[in-house]
């Protein structure tokens, strides 16, 4: 097990407080992930725990999400572009320049427009799944609004049973069995209210994206997608490329939508060559 070497809480705005934890290196380059709206900050230290030995790994857990962050009236009021806000006031309140920023799923929404509202403050970033196509928003929209209604008609562990099926491949389901769902669905439940679900399943719901966005991002960029991506797949993924103005791509075979999940190996592989780190040694 992996202790933070530092955590904390950032107030972001009177009486709003984002906590936040740090491991790896303390002097090193900063890479900061952005929860996706179904996850808690804990589970990424395990995912990139090959950058450690160069990197400062910064995870938290974004406004009204987590055990430490209390859930606000106007949760339901929350947009992207005010998770955007609370990403640069974290930054500037932690001191981190220069950071790698990774978006995953969900928060692709916030890292994209991110990147787009504040390029000078980025080193890099890093899109693993992203919640938007290069075909517009209907296909998304109607899966929200299944997955909304699922949730406000038969709770939280029917959704995490429709995400389970739908966000990881035949294969990932085939090898865990009942004891891989159980655990995962143990810890979906217990990290995710109905309300906080609610709330962020609804701005998705509202937010208005438009892939056209990414042509604004000037910094390097690397797209992250399961071959068997439920949401896009390779070919949709080497449009999205195509809007960028220096984008990398690495598809991983036999994944779904969790492919730092189904095959940690190749994702940090593609990671790693992306940020310039080499790859550690293979154990025999």
């Amino acid at each position: 097990m992996r202790y933070p070497i530092e955590q904390g809480f950032v107030e972001i705005s009177p009486g709003i407080e984002l906590h936040y934890e740090v491991y790896g290196q303390k002097d090193g380059q900063p890479l900061v992930v952005v929860n996706d709206f179904f996850s808690s900050k804990h589970i990424w230290v395990r995912y990139f725990a090959s950058a450690l030995s160069r990197y400062k790994l910064v995870v938290y857990d974004l406004r009204n999400q987590g055990s430490y962050n209390k859930i606000q009236p106007l949760v339901n009021s929350m947009s992207v572009d005010e998770h955007v806000a609370d990403l640069a006031r974290l930054l500037a309140r932690l001191g981190l320049q220069q950071p790698v920023l990774v978006g995953i799923s969900t928060s692709t929404l916030i890292s994209k427009r991110f990147a787009v509202c504040y390029p000078e403050q980025l080193a890099a970033l890093v899109l693993v799944s992203p919640f938007f196509s290069p075909f517009g928003e209907t296909r998304k929209k109607r899966l929200l609004t299944g997955w909304l209604h699922l949730l406000n008609t038969a709770g939280p562990d029917a959704l995490f049973g429709q995400l389970y099926a739908q966000t990881l491949s035949c294969r990932t389901v085939l090898e865990g069995q009942d004891v891989a769902f159980l655990a995962q669905k143990s810890v979906f439940v217990n990290t995710s209210s109905p309300e906080q679900l609610r709330a962020f399943l609804t701005l998705a719901l509202e937010h208005h994206d438009n892939a056209e966005e990414l042509r604004k991002i000037k910094v390097r960029t690397l797209l992250v997608a399961g071959e068997q991506d439920f949401l896009n797949a390779p070919s949709s993924i080497a449009l999205l490329a195509r809007l960028l103005p220096d984008p990398e791509v690495a598809i991983i075979d036999f994944c779904n939508h969790m492919p730092y999940f189904e095959s940690q190996t190749l994702f940090d592989k593609a990671l790693l060559r992306f940020i310039g780190q080499p790859e550690p040694a293979a154990c025999y």
